[in-house]
């Protein structure tokens, strides 16, 4: 194995770690499943959040960037159609069908699965790895945007029209991701340097690894076993959107934007390509959390998405990369 891949396999093992953490604490009585809520929250603020400010600040600002914003939005978009479809065909109420819609849509194309991935694969690493961080990057903005309101329009909140609902979102806390994510822009426009200790003592990647203990543990507390078959039609669905609708509606984007002016790279082709697979996003999870969906389910549908991936589509995708 190379270098590379053996961090993919040390991190996956982590957030395997996190999550039996999680799992056992509530299992024991340790800690109260509840308690899922604050961690979730805290991870967002304190720790995503600065991620997100330094991923942009060291990424230049071209049209790469640019067709990344673009996929990333309409892939979610796809990604929410067919899961709002879904829930339709298998007559959900409100609360499931957010889930369904979160699960489905957002995917795990970031620090906890996709970007190492690509980092493992793709030659050079690094630059693979900041396409991938900065596809990820532009999902938290839709995610802010367009699936918080999705929370709140399926959950016990207040019913209020669409634009209130992304402003009251925007002006969210939670939201704090993308505020920081617009003054990494700024940053990288002006020219201000990227603090060098950053790099040079690895703090970037100390930090990604306490948001994945954060995300993991977090869902490790929601997470109950007997939960898995009950929801089979919603795995399913999951499975449906994530591994085979987003994926061709991915492929068909590229070849499109191929005969563009924001015609991928071919590094840029293979990130998008590889991250259209990935699973249920730990996003997923956390605003099922933090907007009182029903994060047990959603903690049920991210590791049944998670398992699927692992052992069918992971195999299958290394052969097309490979």
């Amino acid at each position: 194995m190379n270098p590379q891949s053996i961090k993919f396999v040390i991190f996956a093992a982590f957030g395997a770690l996190c999550l039996a953490a999680g799992y056992t604490a509530r299992r024991r009585k340790w800690v109260t499943e509840q308690a899922s809520r604050p961690v979730h929250f805290w991870t967002v603020v304190a720790i995503w959040a600065p991620i997100t400010l330094l991923a942009f600040w060291d990424l230049p600002l071209n049209r790469q960037l640019l067709l990344l914003f673009v996929m990333q939005l309409l892939t979610l978009l796809v990604g929410w159609a067919a899961a709002w479809t879904a829930a339709k065909l298998l007559r959900l109420s409100p609360v499931p069908t957010g889930v369904l819609i979160l699960c489905a849509a957002l995917s795990n194309q970031g620090f906890t699965m996709g970007a190492y991935l690509c980092y493992t694969l793709f030659d050079p690493p690094d630059q693979a790895m900041a396409y991938a961080i900065a596809y990820v990057t532009a999902m938290q903005v839709f995610m802010v945007l367009i699936f918080y309101p999705v929370a709140r329009h399926y959950g016990p909140d207040e019913r209020m029209p669409v634009a209130r609902l992304m402003l009251r979102s925007f002006f969210d806390v939670r939201a704090l991701p993308i505020h920081l994510g617009i003054v990494g822009v700024i940053l990288s426009a002006l020219g201000a340097p990227y603090p060098r200790a950053i790099n040079q003592y690895g703090l970037l990647e100390v930090m990604i690894y306490l948001g994945a203990a954060g995300g993991f543990f977090g869902i490790g507390l929601r997470f109950h076993a007997g939960d898995m078959l009950r929801v089979w039609p919603m795995h399913a669905a999951t499975a449906a959107v994530r591994f085979v609708i987003v994926p061709l509606a991915a492929w068909g984007l590229l070849i499109v934007f191929a005969q563009t002016s924001l015609a991928p790279t071919a590094l840029t082709d293979r990130v998008l390509f590889v991250e259209a697979f990935m699973p249920t996003a730990i996003n997923g999870v956390i605003i099922s959390n933090l907007f009182h969906l029903d994060a047990r389910l959603a903690s049920t549908l991210w590791l049944g998405s998670t398992i699927a991936f692992l052992a069918l589509v992971m195999p299958f995708l290394m052969v097309l990369v490979g």
